[in-house]
């Protein structure tokens, strides 16, 4: 289940009011999932599922959105303790 129940009402508006273009930009600054212990993998798929059909994105960029957060938050794992 991911960190936060209501993910999204808050992509939904973080597309539409803050013009967040990037499941990156979303999960890191504009929730608080990239600050979960987790860093937001538990929910990345719904991220850019949900990302994709605001900003209709192929399947093949939504998949290309998501592996590049996975990149970003494996990077990040690397300097963890």
């Amino acid at each position: 289940m991911p960190a936060c129940r209501d993910i999204t009402a808050e992509i939904w508006y973080a597309v539409a009011e803050e013009s967040t273009f990037t499941v990156s930009d979303f999960i890191m600054r504009r929730s608080g999932l990239g600050l979960a212990e987790c860093q937001g993998l538990d929910a990345v798929e719904i991220v850019g599922r949900e990302m994709g059909k605001l900003l209709s994105w192929s399947p093949e960029e939504q998949q290309r959105q998501v592996n590049e957060y996975k990149k970003t938050a494996a990077l990040a794992q690397k300097y963890r303790y």
